[in-house]
C-alpha cells in the first residue's frame, strides 16, 4: 500500500499566526526517509513555498538523496466562507468562523486555478480581530470551478472545516436546519469537484474528531463521496511536539493546543 501525506504544512503558514515548525527541505526529507510516496504542501493561504519545494525535490533526486518515484504536490489550505454571511457578521461586529478547506492541484492547469483563487483571496483580504483575515468566496470558488473541474481536488479537511463542523452540530443536535446544511454543503462541493472531492479523517482523539470521523464515515456511504486519512502534518514526529508547542504559545500563551496538535506529524504507515 503506498501512502501520500495530503494535508502538510510548512513555515510558510506562519504568515498570519505562528502555525508550523516544519522546514520544506527537512519535511520533504523525513517523508522519503519514512518511506511515503510523496508529500502536498498545502500551507494557510500560501502558495510561496511550491516553488521552493519543486527545486529541492529536484536537486534531492539527482544527487540521489531522495527515491526519483517521490513526488511533491502543490495544494492549498484556503479559509472558505459565504460572501453574504461575512459582510453581515463584520457589520453587526459579531464572530465569523473562517472555515478550513483543502484545494491539491492535479496539473499543470489546476494548479494555474490555485492562483487565481489564491490572488482572489488577498484581494479579498481584510483585518478582523487583530488578525488578516484571507477569505475564499463560495461564490468565487463556484464561478471559477466552472473553468478548473476535473483539475483539482479538494478535501473536508480537519475539525475546522466547515462540513465536519456541521456534522459534529448535526450528531449531537439532530435538528433539521443542521441537516438540511449537510445535504447543501456536500450537495455544492460535489457539483464543483465531482469525484475529486474527499472527505478528511484524522487520527486525534480528541471527541470532536472521533464524532467528526462517525459522522464522515456515515455520508460517505449514504453520498458516495470517497475517504482519505491525514495527519495534518505541523510538525515531524512525536519528539517534537513539546517544541511545536512552545513555538505556538510563545507570544500567545494561552493558545490551548495540545489536544488539538497531538497528532498533527508526519507518519509511517505502520503508525497511521
Amino acid at each position: 500500500m503506498e501512502i501520500f501525506l495530503t494535508h502538510a504544512h510548512t513555515d510558510a503558514s506562519n504568515l498570519r499566526l505562528r502555525d508550523c515548525i516544519n522546514k520544506t527541505d527537512r519535511l520533504i526529507d523525513y517523508c522519503a526517509e519514512l518511506g511515503l510516496e510523496g508529500v502536498t504542501i498545502t500551507d494557510h493561504e500560501a502558495l510561496s513555498n511550491h516553488m521552493k519545494a519543486s527545486s529541492y525535490v529536484k536537486k534531492a533526486q539527482k544527487d540521489g538523496k531522495i527515491p526519483e518515484s517521490f513526488k511533491v504536490g502543490f495544494g492549498n489550505e484556503i479559509y472558505l466562507v459565504d460572501r453574504e454571511f461575512v459582510q453581515s457578521q463584520k457589520e453587526q461586529n459579531e464572530k465569523i468562523q473562517f472555515f478550513h478547506f483543502i484545494l491539491i492541484a492535479k496539473d499543470q492547469k489546476g494548479y494555474h486555478g490555485l492562483k487565481k483563487l489564491s490572488s482572489l483571496a488577498w484581494e479579498n483580504s481584510f483585518f478582523y480581530r487583530g488578525m488578516e483575515r484571507t477569505p475564499t468566496y463560495k461564490d468565487d470558488l463556484e464561478q471559477i470551478m466552472e473553468e478548473y473541474k476535473g483539475h483539482i481536488i479538494a478535501s473536508s479537511a480537519c475539525v475546522g472545516g466547515e462540513i465536519p463542523q456541521l456534522l459534529i452540530e448535526y450528531k449531537r443536535s439532530k435538528t433539521q436546519e443542521s441537516k438540511i446544511k449537510v445535504h447543501e454543503t456536500l450537495g455544492l462541493m460535489k457539483k464543483m469537484f465531482g469525484d475529486d472531492f474527499y472527505l478528511e479523517l484524522q487520527p486525534n482523539n480528541g471527541q470532536d474528531q472521533l464524532d467528526a470521523n462517525e459522522m464522515l464515515l456515515k455520508i460517505s456511504k449514504l453520498y458516495d463521496i470517497k475517504c482519505i486519512v491525514a495527519t495534518d502534518a505541523h510538525y515531524l514526529n512525536r519528539d517534537q511536539a513539546v517544541a511545536h508547542e512552545t513555538y505556538l504559545t510563545a507570544s500567545q500563551g494561552d493558545r490551548e493546543i495540545r489536544n488539538f496538535y497531538s497528532t498533527t506529524y508526519v507518519m509511517n504507515k505502520d503508525e497511521l
